[in-house]
């Protein structure tokens, strides 16, 4: 409506497709003065949409739940849950370090958070993404000092990394294969953890928000060859797990491949299930 496109009508997604690709989006100049504002936490700018994503402007974009079979009928969680969804095979996860690439960027989304974090930072954070002061506390709680001490000066960065990654990542994906288990649907759930060598590592990044697709898809080869250790051999062993799931619904084995016999030795990846909750 926002557009003066119909809510509900048939005509809605005709109508989109037919506005120009500027009317949503914001110029260049734009970003730079919205990022600013947030690094110098001033006012936002006048052209900030009241509607706009929370993670603005770092992901200025989130689903927009409009109720039409043109869009997206209701929560995706709770359409699932309620047996509304494709029921299919499904072989997805997550990586060890999912946080690592976005917990320097909560800066320039929330207020009074500064990098390295401080106590009262890492406070706003969960403050803000938790929104609730009874569940911050209990977050505080769980992601405890005490826990990351060995991390040195900083440990709150690292607490609100594991934070991001489990709140964002790695807790819905449990609770999507743990769907797909309840409604009798084969379910293979991963969590990438890789010695990604001394480079990643340094830099404090680890197994970084989709740093298994070049794994996947054997990409990437001329940048992370010479530097991640044993990268052609482990991502000539996850692309061939992907291929099986692909092709046979089961990423350990398509029947007598050569590929099969190739990787016969590997360890097999279990099912997630509701009493082992495996994943690989």
């Amino acid at each position: 409506s926002i557009y003066g496109c119909p809510s509900t009508s048939a005509n809605q997604l005709a109508c989109l497709r037919g506005l120009d690709a500027k009317d949503f989006v914001i110029s260049l100049s734009d970003m730079e003065k919205l990022w600013s504002s947030h690094v110098n936490h001033t006012a936002l700018p006048s052209f900030v949409p009241e509607f706009g994503s929370p993670l603005f402007p770092v992901m200025p974009f989130s689903p927009v739940i409009d109720g039409s079979q043109n869009g997206l009928l209701g929560k995706p969680i709770e359409l699932i849950e309620k047996g509304e969804f494709m029921k299919v095979p499904f072989l997805f996860g997550g990586n060890k370090n999912e946080g690592s690439i976005f917990e320097p960027l909560m800066g320039v989304m929330v207020p009074d958070f500064e990098f390295p974090a401080s106590n009262d930072s890492l406070n706003n954070a969960l403050s803000w993404m938790i929104n609730s002061v009874e569940n911050t506390t209990i977050a505080l709680n769980l992601y405890s000092e005490e826990e990351f001490k060995s991390v040195g000066e900083l440990i709150n960065d690292a607490r609100a990394e594991h934070v991001i990654r489990d709140v964002l990542f790695l807790c819905s994906n449990r609770r999507v294969a743990t769907q797909f288990a309840l409604q009798s649907l084969p379910v293979y759930l991963y969590s990438f953890s890789f010695d990604m060598g001394p480079f990643f590592n340094d830099l404090d990044l680890g197994n970084f928000h989709t740093s298994e697709l070049p794994f996947v898809f054997e990409t990437w080869t001329t940048i992370f060859e010479p530097i991640v250790p044993n990268f052609r051999e482990m991502s000539a062993i996850i692309s061939s797990r992907w291929v099986n799931f692909a092709t046979c619904h089961n990423p350990n084995t398509c029947g007598n491949t050569e590929m099969d016999k190739k990787f016969k030795d590997i360890p097999n990846w279990p099912l997630f299930t509701l009493s082992s909750s495996s994943s690989s």
